[in-house]
């Protein structure tokens, strides 16, 4: 997502975004900033979730420098900055997937990501940007490794204590930055079932299936292997103790699936193993278009009560149409729901460009950057909810 740009390269950048801290702060009324990932990366596919050094900022965001004077600047105007953290997996050209693949690569080092063993059949595990014809393997050197994403972006081995550590690092890096929270997307996908008597057991594909197109393939199949692992929680409570060295830090949860309130409430951990303060309420993300489906679904969700202690609603984002698009570009109704959202008890997260009723652009697929754009032809749902704030 491009909020704002300093220097004309058509990307938001850090500078730019401290240009309008006021316009968010003053003029919107907001209390904290979700700035989307700015770490360093390959950018080939995935809007700049292939990492390869989860440690710095990409050079078309600007710098650290730059980045730091963002930290200062948000508390300065007494706005918390809360950073979009993406754990499940980094880019091919990362150092740590650099050394899996060297001709003298180690055990150890090879463990740094999923590999599927050579005796093992390979299970029918579909990828989040999957079509019907491939799967969520791909081979390097003559070996399979698992990517829940795009084949850029082999998924980390959480089985391995050096990913564990190295994750805990990185994260406590920014931390010790001044951010003051986390919003982690991927969160769920973090282990796979690789251990034990089901490991590598293949998945129930979509009902649709043969005959859907890969993204109802993968969003429609029971990922009972591939997400919501029960080793995935002890990771959670890693992180948890990496922000609580620190006073008031936040850790949110923003899952891509929807799922049962009782699913998302286990990612709180514990009253003694503490993991996420909070869970993103999935469900808006229903498909909808008028305001008495909204409603619906808010009623629905509220007369369940909140996960935890508080409810946290999201209208829009980077993988939906954008709201005014959503309900047929009638701003009376996005105006309506927009207002009916952040009534409600809880926080709200906007997303940029709603306030000024943005619509959802056509991208051509040739100038796509998200895999779901260019395997689809189609930017309705990610790259042209992405465009530069107009």
């Amino acid at each position: 997502p491009s909020f704002q740009d300093s220097n004309g390269d058509g990307v938001g950048d850090l500078k730019g975004l401290i240009s309008k801290l006021s316009y968010v702060h003053d003029t919107l009324g907001y209390d904290a900033l979700i700035v989307s990932p700015v770490f360093e990366a390959v950018n080939t596919t995935d809007e700049w979730h292939d990492i390869s050094n989860f440690t710095n900022v990409d050079p078309i965001f600007g710098t650290l420098d730059d980045f730091d004077s963002l930290v200062t600047k948000c508390h300065g105007l007494s706005l918390k900055l809360i950073l979009e953290w993406v754990p499940n997996h980094s880019s091919k050209q990362h150092p740590w997937f650099q050394q899996a693949i060297a001709d003298n690569a180690t055990d150890d080092q090879k463990s740094m990501y999923t590999w599927k063993p050579d005796k093992v059949s390979t299970p029918n595990w579909v990828s989040y940007y999957g079509t019907q014809a491939s799967s969520a393997f791909s081979s390097e050197g003559g070996a399979q490794y698992y990517h829940a994403f795009a084949d850029s972006e082999p998924d980390l081995n959480y089985l391995n204590p050096a990913v564990v550590k190295g994750m805990e690092d990185a994260l406590e890096f920014w931390v010790k930055r001044g951010i003051d929270g986390v919003l982690v997307t991927t969160a769920e996908f973090l282990h796979e079932a690789t251990t034990g008597a089901n490991a590598w057991q293949d998945e129930t594909l979509a009902s649709c299936n043969p005959g859907c197109d890969g993204f109802q393939l993968f969003d429609q199949t029971s990922h009972t292997q591939t997400q919501h692992q029960t080793a995935n929680h002890q990771v959670f409570a890693g992180w948890r103790k990496v922000l609580d060295k620190y006073s008031d830090r936040v850790m949110m949860a923003d899952l891509i699936s929807e799922v049962s309130q009782d699913v998302q409430a286990a990612y709180l951990g514990t009253d003694s193993v503490p993991e996420f303060h909070c869970v993103v309420t999935p469900y808006l993300d229903r498909p909808w278009s008028k305001l008495t489906e909204l409603v619906s679904i808010v009623q629905n969700t509220t007369s369940k009560g909140a996960v935890g202690n508080t409810w946290v609603w999201k209208l829009g984002g980077p993988r939906a149409p954008r709201l005014m698009t959503r309900v047929g570009n009638d701003a009376n109704t996005s105006i309506a729901a927009t207002t009916l959202v952040k009534l409600l008890p809880g926080a709200t997260i906007s997303y940029y460009g709603n306030e000024i009723l943005m619509q959802t652009a056509d991208v051509p697929q040739s100038e796509c950057h998200d895999p779901r754009c260019i395997a689809s032809g189609s930017s309705s749902v990610t790259d042209g909810s992405r465009t530069p704030m107009q």
